[in-house]
């Protein structure tokens, strides 16, 4: 799974960062899902209520589950 940042630096520029490249070990569901991001975005110091305006994924039912569950369950 790649984890990417795109955001608005200090100088008023567009940056997109590369934050990881992680191997998803075990079932793709939407819990696995969500511990490797919330792993990613722990370690980068991210806020979920301040820093983060939207995901990006496709339209796999397990990326709404692993959503749901980073809002609600791991960061709240």
């Amino acid at each position: 799974m790649a984890i990417c940042a795109h955001f608005i630096d200090s100088k008023n520029t567009r940056r997109v960062v590369l934050l990881a490249v992680r191997r998803l070990y075990g079932c793709h569901s939407g819990w696995n899902y969500a511990s490797l991001v919330g792993d990613v975005l722990r370690k980068f110091g991210v806020d979920l209520e301040e820093k983060i305006g939207w995901f990006v994924l496709d339209n796999a039912t397990t990326n709404d589950a692993a959503v749901k569950i980073l809002l609600t369950d791991l960061f709240s």
